[in-house]
């Protein structure tokens, strides 16, 4: 870990860093770019023989892309600052402070730049030196005779979110390699569940259950933050929130801690982990038993006229296969579309012989389980708070929810989806300027299919959670993964390093620095930085594809990934479709009707650094919703073969109060994101390690008074699969009953253990999410430390 001392090769000083560190932090989330320190630099700097500005684009997880202006020297990067948009979309002009420090990670000297190769056991970090040629043959053999021996499956790749380019991250280059390939692909089964659930009640996939474009925000005159910790998560974007507080907006933030967006709350919902379902009946309840419901939108765009069959809870149709609802002009059963109908909000007839209600009715009924009185105790919060947060987000409009990861990663993460998407819909928050439905998902849902697939074959696509079963049950025997640091950020660490792991015949890890995964791969690769490459990236919660220009050559050895698969390809037969410079390709995978139509081109990219591919603004749900019903659909009938046809209150497996672990654990240890890193990038660069320089425990003062245990002493956290040792810090913040830890650290920082091997890789069947919340812990003072 870092010490208080000058970096040799970087350029500045900690007490240089600070100085500026203090201005940008403040500057970063209101997207004004700012780089004291590097002009501080410069000051001394020899000079100038040969400069110039490159637009680039920094494009990590969580939808945190930025356009960037990179500054070049003498062939070397030596400045990051923001890339501008034009005039009227300058509302994504953006940099945070650790987009600034990209000067570090090029340069850093644990930079991997030479492909390496195992020479000692698994995780003992021992390697040598080898060529590209013998790497590239290598794996190709490798997957050449595993496909012979075991089925073209057998040989799996995972490319994580750490890149949204389109050639080079995890959504692009990789999927045409794995279609040519035929192998296995794994992907999803992180941050879905939620999604999940909402989009069950407005259709769609799960990422395409998109919200108003985040520019559009500020109109937004109450807004829920449910679960969404924005201003460490998701830096990029609580800018737009905090546009919309300014501008009156009425802030009510649900989160068990009290984060800094709880700080700015009107009203601070310190619900009990794994209860949001039993909230958001609660609230449901109040609308509906207060009338505060939008009762046009009800019964113009949801489902809640329509009439429910009481024998198999299926929609009551005709002949003809069209919704029925009860007709309050003729007192009779008719289509819903049949005209002159003025459907009943509210009724109960038995009709044919069969019993029906309204799927109001239904609904109804269930939120009157969860009054305020009893949703109190389940939530461990105030009845009148939560009257008070169902009335002002049902009294003042536009309104929006940002529901965001903090509920999706529980057992029942989907329930609290569906929850929210009924919210919305009773309120009448859809297709209206300054709604918001969780996050905007933009250019994700845009894609060339015979960009991806050329020659008409594909992959298998399995969940990301089901590759501990498939390696130890002997499906999967090779594994290549790239733009993730895997057995840093998966679940159930000490199953990986003792069960999956020494099943896999090989194991390929791309990156750039010496991560926890690498240590445990067979064969390295060294990958080019963002800046390195060159390429089209889809913008993360903004509604543009952004263009990343080459600023400089690879550091060592080091290969952006569309080289590396095109070195595969040609060893493996289908080389032909890797040919073309990144130009070349970048134009061919928007060469397609979607994005022509959208108006993105290439010289448009090219010139200004990104192509708006949406309309401005972007609102969607104005046209209808993707169900089948065409409308919102909080009674849904793709969720009865899982008993889920309305929102349920569950308990989580684990974390649930009901929970068998409830009483041997009895903390639910939480892993909260942190503005110091995204995941795990970032995690070693030195300028932030001054500013975050150790993983901390936080814990409730009165937790740690029946434990023996001061501010600052080394704690054991511990359950039946593992461990963690780490330094403890007292926080109010933290609500009795729960340990947090800032996740994404790597195990080289704590002082033994790691945060993963808490946690397990359970999930709900119809959702197939990692429950990295679900968990139980305890914790002791460390012994001997």
């Amino acid at each position: 870990m870092m010490q208080d001392k000058e970096f040799q090769g970087f350029g500045i000083s900690r007490r240089g860093f600070l100085k500026g560190s203090a201005a940008i932090g403040a500057l970063s989330v209101a997207g004004l770019g700012s780089s004291i320190w590097f002009k501080q630099a410069a000051a001394t700097a020899a000079p100038v023989v040969n400069e110039k500005k490159v637009r680039s684009v920094c494009s990590p997880n969580c939808w945190q892309t930025c356009s960037h202006l990179v500054t070049v020297r003498d062939g070397k990067v030596v400045k990051t600052e923001m890339g501008p948009f034009s005039q009227e979309d300058e509302d994504y002009n953006r940099v945070c402070l650790r987009g600034l420090t990209h000067v570090q990670r090029i340069y850093h000297p644990d930079r991997i730049t030479r492909p390496l190769k195992r020479v000692g056991e698994r995780g003992s970090g021992k390697w040598e030196p080898i060529s590209w040629n013998e790497a590239l043959n290598t794996i190709a053999q490798k997957f050449k005779d595993t496909q012979a021996q075991y089925g073209k499956e057998s040989v799996a790749l995972y490319g994580g979110s750490g890149n949204y380019g389109i050639l080079n991250g995890g959504f692009g280059g990789i999927l045409r390699f794995a279609g040519l390939l035929q192998c296995t692909l794994f992907s999803g089964s992180i941050d879905e569940a939620m999604l999940h659930g909402f989009s069950t009640v407005v259709g769609g996939p799960a990422f395409g259950a998109t919200s108003n474009e985040p520019a559009d925000w500020k109109n937004c005159k109450v807004v829920i933050l449910w679960g969404s910790s924005m201003s460490e998560s998701q830096v990029q974007s609580t800018r737009f929130i905090n546009d919309a507080i300014e501008n009156g907006c009425k802030l009510i933030v649900v989160d068990p801690r009290f984060s800094t967006m709880a700080s700015k709350a009107d009203l601070w919902l310190p619900v009990k982990p794994g209860s949001d379902p039993a909230l958001a009946l609660s609230m449901q309840q109040v609308m509906i038993s207060e009338k505060l419901y939008d009762l046009d939108f009800l019964l113009k765009h949801t489902v809640a006229p329509f009439l429910v069959r009481e024998d198999n809870k299926k929609f009551l149709k005709s002949a003809d296969g069209k919704y029925m609802v009860w007709d309050t002009v003729s007192g009779t059963a008719k289509a819903f579309d049949t005209p002159g109908v003025i459907p009943a909000l509210e009724a109960s007839q038995a009709i044919d012989g069969v019993n029906c209600n309204t799927s109001f009715v239904l609904l109804k009924k269930l939120a009157d389980e969860y009054a305020p009185e009893k949703a109190a105790k389940i939530c461990e919060l105030p009845a009148e708070d939560i009257r008070k947060a169902a009335r002002m987000f049902a009294a003042i409009k536009p309104g929006g929810i940002r529901g965001s990861m903090g509920i999706d990663r529980y057992y029942n993460g989907d329930v609290i989806g569906q929850g929210i998407a009924t919210l919305l819909a009773l309120t009448g928050n859809y297709g209206k300027s300054g709604n918001i439905q969780n996050l905007f998902f933009g250019p994700f849902e845009m894609t060339n299919l015979a960009w991806l697939f050329p020659a008409g074959t594909f992959y298998a696509n399995k969940r990301l959670i089901n590759i501990y079963d498939d390696v130890e049950q002997g499906k999967t025997k090779v594994l290549y993964a790239m733009c993730s640091n895997f057995i840093n950020q998966l679940t159930d660490r000490n199953r990986w390093i003792q069960k999956v792991l020494p099943k896999l015949d090989l194991v390929v890890v791309a990156d750039l620095f010496y991560t926890p995964s690498v240590k445990y791969a067979d064969i390295v690769l060294p990958v080019a930085h963002w800046y390195e490459t060159e390429e089209i990236v889809m913008g993360g919660e903004m509604p543009f594809f952004l263009y990343r220009d080459k600023a400089v050559e690879p550091q060592g050895e080091a290969k952006p990934d569309w080289e590396i698969w095109k070195g595969l390809a040609e060893r493996l037969g289908f080389g032909q479709y890797f040919q073309g410079s990144p130009e070349e390709q970048s134009r061919a995978f928007i060469n397609d009707p979607v994005f022509k139509n959208a108006g993105v081109t290439m010289e448009k990219l090219k010139k200004d650094g990104m192509a708006r591919a949406f309309p401005r603004p972007f609102i969607p749900y104005q046209n209808g919703f993707k169900t089948e019903s065409g409308r919102v659909e909080f009674y849904s009938e793709k969720a009865l073969t899982y008993g889920q046809e309305l929102p349920y209150h569950k308990w989580p497996i684990e974390a649930g109060p009901d929970s068998p672990e409830a009483k041997k654990y009895p903390l639910v240890f939480n892993t909260q994101h942190n503005r110091f890193r995204i995941h795990s990038t970032y995690c070693n660069v030195p300028w932030l390690l001054e500013l975050n320089p150790e993983p901390r425990a936080h814990v409730n003062p009165k937790d740690a008074k029946t434990r023996g245990v001061k501010d600052g002493d080394v704690i054991e956290i511990f359950n039946d699969r593992g461990h963690v040792l780490v330094k403890c810090l007292f926080s109010e913040a933290i609500r009795p009953g729960m340990i947090n830890l800032e996740q994404g650290w790597w195990d080289e920082y704590y002082i033994k253990g790691h945060h993963q091997e808490l946690t397990h890789a359970k999930s709900k069947p119809q959702t197939t999410n990692f429950s990295f919340f679900d968990i139980r812990a305890d914790f002791k003072k460390a012994e001997g430390v």
